[in-house]
């Protein structure tokens, strides 16, 4: 099952599998899959999963919501740390509107 949403202003298709629309039944609290654009020694897509505390999230289905940011890290350009969470993510100020680099799709799974 896939559903449309829209981040700054950009129609993104979220796709749910099975396993993900029962985990979703089950969850008691607001999560956000927080989608990061992240600049610096590369630019790489990571969807991190975190309780909502974002205002410019957008609901997906129930208690899930999506964000997007561009980010980048100051000290390392490894992906192993970055993916480790050693180092927090600052936002990244882009000249281009932010809707050319909000990802066309979203597939979430569980």
């Amino acid at each position: 099952m896939y559903i449309i949403i829209n981040l700054h202003g950009k129609p993104i298709r979220v796709e749910l599998t099975k396993a993900a629309h029962r985990a979703l039944d089950k969850l008691t609290a607001p999560l956000v899959a927080e989608i990061h654009l992240i600049f610096g020694c590369l630019v790489v897509k990571r969807v991190w999963f975190k309780p909502i505390s974002n205002a410019e999230s957008v609901t997906i289905s129930g208690n899930l919501f999506a964000s997007f940011r561009t980010v980048r890290y100051a000290k390392h350009c490894r992906l192993s740390h970055i993916d480790s969470g050693e180092e927090e993510p600052s936002d990244y100020q882009i000249e281009l509107d932010k809707k050319t680099f909000v990802p066309h799709w979203l597939k979430i799974d569980y």
